[in-house]
C-alpha cells in the first residue's frame, strides 16, 4: 500500500479507479508531455491551414471543423492506445494492488465477515486476540486497518 500510496478507502471503492490512478502516476512523463506537444502542433497546424483555407472559400468551415474533430479523436485513440499499453506492461503493479484489495476484502466483503479468526489464530498464536485489543480503536466505528507487521507471535 505504501509502495503505490494506496489508502485503506481506495481498496474499499472501484479498484480499477484506484489502478488507473496509480498508473496514470507512473505514466512516463515525457511520454505524457510529448503527446500533449504533438497534439498541440497538430491543431495549431490545421488551425493555421483552415485559416488559410477559409479565406479561400468560407463555405468549407463545416467540413474545417468535421476534420478538425476526427484529428482530436483519432489523437485520443493514440493516446488511449499508448496508456493500453503502459498498463500491459504494468501488469505487476496492476497484480499487487488486487492481491492488496482481495486481501482487504475477500469475496469483495470485508474480512471480518468472510475470514474466520481460527486461521489466524493457527497462523499467530493466541496474542493475536491480545493484539486487535490493543491497537482497535473502540470509539471508531468504520472499518479499521491493522498492520500485522509490528506483531509478535
Amino acid at each position: 500500500m505504501r509502495e503505490f500510496n494506496v489508502t485503506f478507502s481506495d481498496t474499499r471503492s472501484d479498484i480499477e479507479q484506484t489502478v488507473n490512478r496509480v498508473l496514470a502516476e507512473t505514466f512516463p512523463r515525457d511520454l505524457a508531455r510529448d503527446l500533449a506537444h504533438l497534439r498541440e502542433n497538430v491543431l495549431n497546424q490545421f488551425r493555421e491551414f483552415s485559416d488559410l483555407a477559409l479565406g479561400f472559400d468560407p463555405a468549407l468551415k463545416e467540413t474545417a471543423e468535421q476534420v478538425r474533430g476526427k484529428i482530436d479523436f483519432q489523437l485520443n485513440g493514440l493516446e488511449a492506445k499508448v496508456f493500453a499499453a503502459h498498463k500491459k506492461k504494468s501488469q505487476q503493479t496492476r497484480d499487487k494492488i488486487y492481491r492488496v484489495a482481495n486481501s482487504l476484502y475477500p469475496n469483495r466483503t470485508p474480512q471480518e465477515r468472510c475470514l474466520n479468526v481460527t486461521g489466524f489464530l493457527a497462523r499467530y498464536g493466541i496474542g493475536f486476540v491480545r493484539y486487535l485489543y490493543e491497537h482497535m480503536d473502540a470509539e471508531h466505528t468504520d472499518h479499521q486497518l491493522i498492520s500485522l507487521a509490528e506483531f509478535e507471535a
